[in-house]
Protein backbone atom coordinates (compact mmCIF):
# COMPACT_ATOMS: atom_id res chain seq x y z
CA UNK A 1 0.00 0.00 0.00
CA UNK A 2 1.41 3.23 -0.67
CA UNK A 3 2.12 5.57 1.95
CA UNK A 4 1.36 9.82 1.93
CA UNK A 5 1.56 12.58 4.15
CA UNK A 6 -0.97 12.43 6.58
CA UNK A 7 -1.56 14.75 9.59
CA UNK A 8 -1.47 13.13 13.07
CA UNK A 9 0.46 12.45 15.78
CA UNK A 10 1.32 9.19 15.32
CA UNK A 11 2.56 9.84 11.42
CA UNK A 12 4.65 13.40 12.93
CA UNK A 13 6.44 10.86 15.25
CA UNK A 14 6.98 8.50 12.13
CA UNK A 15 8.64 11.61 10.18
CA UNK A 16 10.92 12.49 12.86
CA UNK A 17 12.16 8.97 13.44
CA UNK A 18 12.76 8.61 10.09
CA UNK A 19 14.41 12.12 9.67
CA UNK A 20 16.99 11.03 12.70
CA UNK A 21 17.36 7.32 11.86
CA UNK A 22 18.82 9.30 8.25
CA UNK A 23 20.68 12.06 9.83
CA UNK A 24 22.85 8.92 11.55
CA UNK A 25 23.30 7.64 7.61
CA UNK A 26 19.91 5.07 7.13
CA UNK A 27 19.46 4.83 3.50
CA UNK A 28 16.42 3.12 3.39
CA UNK A 29 14.83 5.92 6.32
CA UNK A 30 15.76 8.60 3.69
CA UNK A 31 14.28 6.52 0.83
CA UNK A 32 10.87 6.07 2.86
CA UNK A 33 10.72 9.51 3.79
CA UNK A 34 11.18 10.57 -0.16
CA UNK A 35 8.68 7.72 -1.39
CA UNK A 36 6.39 9.30 1.48
CA UNK A 37 6.90 12.73 0.35
CA UNK A 38 6.85 12.27 -3.54
CA UNK A 39 3.14 12.98 -4.10
CA UNK A 40 4.10 16.53 -2.36
CA UNK A 41 6.83 17.04 -4.82
CA UNK A 42 5.36 16.04 -7.97
CA UNK A 43 2.16 18.20 -6.72
CA UNK A 44 4.78 20.74 -6.85
CA UNK A 45 6.48 20.27 -9.74
CA UNK A 46 3.39 20.58 -11.78
CA UNK A 47 2.60 23.76 -11.59
CA UNK A 48 5.57 24.18 -13.77
CA UNK A 49 5.52 24.43 -17.73
CA UNK A 50 5.42 20.78 -19.11
CA UNK A 51 8.62 20.47 -20.51
CA UNK A 52 10.42 21.73 -17.06
CA UNK A 53 8.31 19.42 -15.18
CA UNK A 54 10.96 16.18 -15.06
CA UNK A 55 13.72 18.95 -14.28
CA UNK A 56 11.93 20.66 -11.23
CA UNK A 57 10.71 17.20 -10.01
CA UNK A 58 14.89 16.14 -9.76
CA UNK A 59 15.45 19.28 -8.76
CA UNK A 60 12.90 19.52 -5.78
CA UNK A 61 13.97 15.83 -4.88
CA UNK A 62 17.47 17.02 -4.09
CA UNK A 63 16.17 19.91 -2.38
CA UNK A 64 14.03 17.60 -0.15
CA UNK A 65 17.44 15.82 0.70
CA UNK A 66 19.01 19.17 1.98
CA UNK A 67 15.59 20.05 3.73
CA UNK A 68 15.67 17.19 5.34
CA UNK A 69 18.92 17.50 6.96
CA UNK A 70 18.21 21.32 8.02
CA UNK A 71 14.91 20.08 9.94
CA UNK A 72 15.43 20.69 13.35
CA UNK A 73 13.05 18.68 15.63
CA UNK A 74 13.86 20.65 18.64
CA UNK A 75 12.37 23.66 16.90
CA UNK A 76 8.89 21.30 17.27
CA UNK A 77 7.96 22.33 13.49
CA UNK A 78 6.21 19.32 12.57
CA UNK A 79 8.34 17.78 9.57
CA UNK A 80 5.03 17.82 7.34
CA UNK A 81 4.46 21.68 7.60
CA UNK A 82 8.37 22.25 7.19
CA UNK A 83 8.77 19.85 4.21
CA UNK A 84 5.48 21.40 2.43
CA UNK A 85 6.86 25.13 2.82
CA UNK A 86 10.46 24.43 2.28
CA UNK A 87 9.78 22.75 -0.87
CA UNK A 88 7.15 25.19 -1.98
CA UNK A 89 10.29 28.10 -1.79
CA UNK A 90 12.74 25.34 -3.31
CA UNK A 91 9.95 25.74 -6.44
CA UNK A 92 9.82 29.36 -6.47
CA UNK A 93 13.69 29.15 -6.29
CA UNK A 94 13.96 27.22 -9.34
CA UNK A 95 11.58 28.94 -11.00
CA UNK A 96 13.55 32.16 -10.65
CA UNK A 97 16.92 31.11 -11.48
CA UNK A 98 15.70 29.46 -14.57
CA UNK A 99 13.94 32.37 -15.52
CA UNK A 100 17.38 34.75 -15.22
CA UNK A 101 18.89 31.69 -16.64
CA UNK A 102 16.77 31.65 -19.76
CA UNK A 103 16.98 36.14 -19.21
CA UNK A 104 19.01 36.43 -22.12
CA UNK A 105 16.85 34.66 -24.15
CA UNK A 106 13.84 36.03 -23.32
CA UNK A 107 14.98 39.49 -23.35
CA UNK A 108 13.10 41.85 -25.66
CA UNK A 109 14.72 41.40 -28.92
CA UNK A 110 18.01 40.69 -29.51
CA UNK A 111 20.33 43.17 -30.33
CA UNK A 112 16.64 45.67 -30.31
CA UNK A 113 16.90 48.75 -28.41
CA UNK A 114 13.76 51.10 -28.45
CA UNK A 115 15.81 53.89 -28.04
CA UNK A 116 17.92 53.18 -31.17
CA UNK A 117 19.11 56.72 -31.69
CA UNK A 118 16.20 57.43 -33.63
CA UNK A 119 14.04 61.26 -32.21
CA UNK A 120 10.85 60.42 -34.02
CA UNK A 121 8.53 57.39 -32.78
CA UNK A 122 7.85 54.74 -35.24
CA UNK A 123 4.71 54.92 -36.58
CA UNK A 124 2.42 53.30 -34.10
CA UNK A 125 -0.75 52.41 -36.65
CA UNK A 126 1.87 50.41 -38.67
CA UNK A 127 2.95 48.30 -35.74
CA UNK A 128 -0.49 47.67 -34.45
CA UNK A 129 -1.55 46.51 -37.52
CA UNK A 130 1.64 44.01 -37.77
CA UNK A 131 0.98 42.69 -34.57
CA UNK A 132 -2.79 42.16 -35.21
CA UNK A 133 -1.55 39.67 -37.67
CA UNK A 134 0.97 37.60 -35.26
CA UNK A 135 0.54 33.87 -34.95
CA UNK A 136 -0.50 33.95 -31.01
CA UNK A 137 -2.40 32.42 -28.73
CA UNK A 138 -5.34 34.42 -26.53
CA UNK A 139 -2.87 34.43 -23.56
CA UNK A 140 0.12 35.38 -25.64
CA UNK A 141 -2.56 37.86 -27.41
CA UNK A 142 -4.03 39.16 -24.13
CA UNK A 143 -0.30 40.03 -23.00
CA UNK A 144 0.74 41.96 -25.85
CA UNK A 145 -1.79 43.90 -26.21
CA UNK A 146 -1.42 44.91 -22.29
CA UNK A 147 2.18 45.45 -22.92
CA UNK A 148 1.73 47.75 -25.56
CA UNK A 149 -0.80 49.15 -23.54
CA UNK A 150 1.99 50.16 -20.81
CA UNK A 151 0.19 48.59 -18.12
CA UNK A 152 2.77 47.10 -15.20
CA UNK A 153 3.61 43.12 -14.57
CA UNK A 154 1.23 42.92 -11.63
CA UNK A 155 -1.55 44.56 -14.47
CA UNK A 156 -0.35 41.97 -17.16
CA UNK A 157 -0.52 38.98 -14.54
CA UNK A 158 -4.31 39.66 -13.57
CA UNK A 159 -5.15 40.45 -17.13
CA UNK A 160 -3.95 37.07 -18.32
CA UNK A 161 -5.35 34.88 -14.96
CA UNK A 162 -1.92 33.33 -14.31
CA UNK A 163 0.81 33.61 -11.01
CA UNK A 164 4.25 34.49 -11.79
CA UNK A 165 5.74 31.43 -13.51
CA UNK A 166 2.54 31.20 -15.64
CA UNK A 167 3.30 34.60 -16.74
CA UNK A 168 6.91 34.38 -17.18
CA UNK A 169 5.99 31.08 -19.12
CA UNK A 170 3.87 33.49 -21.07
CA UNK A 171 5.84 36.15 -21.88
CA UNK A 172 8.46 33.84 -22.74
CA UNK A 173 6.82 32.25 -25.37
CA UNK A 174 5.61 35.92 -26.54
CA UNK A 175 8.91 36.52 -27.02
CA UNK A 176 9.69 33.58 -29.11
CA UNK A 177 7.14 34.36 -31.49
CA UNK A 178 8.08 38.12 -31.70
CA UNK A 179 11.67 37.00 -32.64
CA UNK A 180 10.51 34.81 -34.98
CA UNK A 181 9.46 38.03 -37.16
CA UNK A 182 12.65 40.30 -35.98
CA UNK A 183 13.71 41.45 -39.48
CA UNK A 184 9.87 42.60 -39.79
CA UNK A 185 10.07 44.13 -36.59
CA UNK A 186 12.80 46.19 -37.30
CA UNK A 187 11.37 47.48 -40.97
CA UNK A 188 8.30 48.53 -39.02
CA UNK A 189 10.24 50.22 -36.05
CA UNK A 190 13.07 52.28 -39.02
Amino acid sequence: MKKGITYNEESFEEDRRLVRLWKEGDRDAAEELLRKYDPLICREAASAREEDREDLRQELRLAFLEISKAYDEKKKIYYAYFMKIRLHYAKVDYIDQDNRRRGKDTAWLEGFDPADEKEEAPDMKDLLLFVKDLPLGPVERTLLDSILAGDPNNVQMKKIHKKRSGYYSAKARLVDILRQHKEELREILK
